[in-house]
């Protein structure tokens, strides 16, 4: 009864292919969680592209239908953000050894506490046929009509190698030991891993000689041993059937914790360092700021990004950065971006640009397009460099202040923070002048005086006139 309260009943039947075994893992992944104790609103799960990958919209749980070989770096991400939630990961053989397949060794040497179930039937089942990294060697795909030459990914001993807390192997033909598998994967504090092999009667099958359902079940039996067995086997019998069973079961910290052990103290230490401003007291303006900082390479444009961020951050605010290089680096037009909200951020990325800070000519004209869409955009502009603001930014003097008054060009970026700050109320003075001092590595006191000179021009100055024949820059 528990099992069929976690399904879509109106999703059924299902898509899969009569015959493929498919269909009895995912039934024996429902009896492991039905056992486990956890309520559907407690499980997350991700899937990529593939036959296994439809698994999602059979399930009435909190779900992703990602892109190929990309379900566990949407899974990565939720179990970092939410470890409250159980996570778990659908792939099929390709989806997660081919195209996923270093996202697959990196989630299991983070040991990244979730759980990833990989159905095995050996082939592209949904795109033509095609063979894997799983196909075993002389068997027939789509792209190996002579036969395939390549030796097979043994998955239980690549997740093993790469650090996996748990690592299982099972089969759709022995689904209640299958099942017992999943449930102790989910119930491990780490990276658990269990590859269920299943059937492929409609791309593998019929391609290798294997005629009917029975015949194929009877095959892939043949084909497994159990690992109790392992010693009386010969080499050669190990290395071309698959042991079924666990291999590994030796839980350590998962990524999470560690973190939040080894990690967390200390930042939470450096934010309390040197400033009156405690996390969470200061009240940054309503709304979502995403904020457009472009300039010349040299500027420390991509510095500029990182500690706006962390000042926002500082102040128990939120904010995320993305830092473009591409073939712009070193050359030509440097870009970041930098989202800031009082709420917890849900997309990391600048869709509906509102501020554009604007170092050079060349940038201004790059990117004022993407803010003149925003309501009341602020647009902060270098007035040494850019000789015509567009009506309605403010201008300042950032580079010439920073080389004429300090003798440190390179001070210009935090001059435009300071410049920022005043016109914004992003943050607080307090809290950039504390990320400022910690990130800087010399003439620590002149880029400190530099920020304050910044945050006195910006309260200084007024937005460029506009005149009445002329648009403001939102457009």
């Amino acid at each position: 009864m528990r099992q069929q309260m976690l399904i879509r009943s109106q999703h059924f039947p299902t898509i899969l292919c009569p015959g493929c075994g498919h269909g009895i893992v995912m039934s024996a992944m429902l009896r492991a969680i039905a056992k486990s104790g956890l309520s559907k609103n407690e499980i997350v799960l991700a899937s990529g592209i593939g036959c296994a990958s439809r698994v999602t919209g059979y399930v009435d749980f909190q779900t992703l239908h990602t892109t190929h070989g990309r379900a566990l770096t949407f899974a990565t991400g939720v179990a970092v953000a939410r470890p409250e939630f159980k996570v778990i990961a659908i792939m099929g053989d390709g989806d997660a050894t081919a195209i996923g397949g270093n996202h697959f060794i990196h989630a299991a040497r983070r040991n990244v506490g979730m759980t990833a179930i990989i159905f095995n039937n050996n082939i592209y089942g949904m795109t033509g046929g095609q063979y894997s990294p799983t196909t075993p060697t002389a068997s027939f795909a789509s792209t190996a009509p002579y036969g395939n030459v390549e030796p097979p990914f043994d998955i239980v001993s690549l997740a093993t190698a790469a650090g996996a807390s748990f690592v299982a192997r099972g089969s759709c033909t022995d689904p209640v030991r299958l099942e017992n598998m999943i449930l102790k994967a989910l119930k491990c504090r780490g990276f658990s891993v269990v590859e269920a092999m299943s059937t492929c009667p409609t791309t593998y099958g019929p391609r290798n000689k294997i005629k009917t359902v029975e015949a194929y079940m009877d095959w892939l039996r043949a084909q497994c041993y159990d690992l109790s067995k392992k010693d009386k086997m010969t080499d050669e019998e190990r290395r071309s059937k698959w042991g079924l069973g666990v291999f590994v079961d030796q839980p350590r910290p998962s990524y999470v914790e560690i973190y939040d052990r080894d990690v967390v103290p200390k930042a939470k230490a450096a934010v309390g360092e040197g400033t009156s401003i405690r996390p969470g007291e200061y009240e940054m303006p309503a709304g979502k700021f995403e904020i457009i900082i472009a300039g010349k390479a040299g500027q420390g444009i991509q510095k500029l990004g990182a500690i706006l961020a962390e000042t926002v951050i500082r102040d128990g605010n939120h904010a995320a950065q993305i830092e473009n290089y591409g073939p712009a680096a070193r050359t030509g037009i440097s870009l970041t971006e930098v989202v800031a909200e009082g709420e917890p951020i849900d997309f990391p990325l600048v869709e509906n640009a509102n501020v554009l800070l604007a170092m050079t000519s060349e940038a201004l004209a790059a990117h004022l397009p993407r803010v003149r869409r925003a309501a009341n955009p602020i647009v902060l502009v270098d007035s040494t460099h850019v000789k015509n603001p567009p009506p309605g930014a403010w201008a300042v003097p950032v580079s010439a202040t920073a080389k004429e008054e300090f003798g440190l060009p390179m001070a210009a970026n935090v001059v435009m923070l300071g410049a920022f700050a005043a016109v914004s109320k992003l943050f607080t003075l307090a809290s950039a002048e504390a990320v400022v001092a910690r990130s800087v590595t010399r003439s620590v006191e002149q880029n400190l005086a530099a920020l304050r000179r910044g945050y006195a021009l910006g309260e200084g100055s007024v937005p460029v006139a506009v005149p009445a024949s002329s648009a403001t820059v939102t457009g």
